[in-house]
């Protein structure tokens, strides 16, 4: 049985490569909205409710990844149930969850320092209730298996009140979060006919990431022989299909849905769009005219003229 590592390839060049990859891609995914929101002064734009949905998931699969990977005892419980095969979560799986949850968190502290006090952003009351049920069934779970081994003793795991199955359920919950979450940006979006303040990069890069990290997967089961690493690691492999679907949605949403123009033009000079704060001003008017200068609300995605 070969040790659980994250270079473990007969060619040390390719396991670094799906080692390293993923790990870079998503974890720098995250400074380009925190860079935006720093440089514009205002997070209007980002949907408050991705962050939340955002930070209640990086939050499970640190818990996950991490336990899976550090415990003795959850490893022990993996193995046994999976015929001595080692679970397939790696370093570079733990140190990203622990950072996506440090990074989610800072950007949501962002959001609240910028536009809580003006009310620009302010979470859904469907958002709050589906994390308020979340927070609520993961403590009575986590309750309930502790209160079991305590009465039963350490080693007993019936049914699913044990640490393994608590961990899978976390793990679910990271799927189901990481499918919703994008769908309050994708509303947004549509909304103020806009992607201004949700930055292409963060996509980009989550992407490759999501892409790299599947390819990562399928490449350990290969190398081991055991393809039912795949059912024993299902939200790795979900997690990022999930990302590359809504990866594609926001492409389509920035580059043919609502394209930004090349560079808009500010009182003090030129900047990338959609890294100037808000008011901009650019050339022409929405669907057509061509005419004097517009200014773009970042609040709601509107232009009205300039007289």
């Amino acid at each position: 049985m070969r040790t659980k590592s994250c270079i473990e390839f007969d060619s040390l060049p390719t396991g670094a490569l799906t080692c390293c990859c993923p790990l870079c891609s998503w974890s720098v995914s995250f400074y380009p909205q925190v860079l935006l929101n720093y440089r514009r002064k205002t997070s209007v734009g980002l949907s408050f409710d991705f962050l939340l949905y955002n930070v209640l998931a990086f939050s499970c699969y640190s818990a996950f990844t991490c336990s899976l990977y550090w415990s003795k005892s959850v490893q022990r419980a993996y193995d046994k149930r999976h015929a001595g095969q080692p679970n397939k979560v790696q370093l570079n799986d733990a140190v990203f969850a622990l950072h996506a949850t440090f990074v989610s968190f800072f950007t949501l502290a962002q959001v609240v320092y910028y536009d809580w006090r003006d009310r620009k952003q302010r979470p859904s009351s469907a958002a709050v209730a589906v994390c308020g049920v979340i927070l609520a069934s993961s403590s009575a779970y986590a309750l309930s298996v502790w209160a079991g081994r305590t009465t039963r003793g350490n080693g007993s795991d019936r049914g699913l009140l044990n640490w393994l199955d608590f961990l899978y359920f976390l793990s679910y919950v990271k799927v189901v979060t990481g499918i919703i979450k994008y769908v309050p940006q994708v509303i947004l979006n549509i909304r103020r006919h806009s992607t201004a303040g949700w930055t292409i990069w963060n996509v980009i890069l989550d992407l490759t990431g999501g892409l790299l990290s599947v390819v990562q997967l399928v490449l350990d089961c290969w190398n081991t022989g055991d393809w039912g690493g795949i059912a024993g690691y299902p939200v790795k492999f979900a997690i990022g299909f999930v990302s590359v679907f809504f990866d594609l949605i926001f492409l389509f949403q920035h580059y043919v849905l609502y394209p930004q123009p090349r560079a808009v033009i500010k009182v003090d000079g030129f900047l990338p769009s959609g890294t100037a704060s808000a008011p901009l001003l650019r050339e022409g008017a929405p669907g057509g005219g061509g005419e004097g200068w517009w200014i773009d609300e970042e609040d709601d995605g509107s232009s009205t003229r300039e007289e």
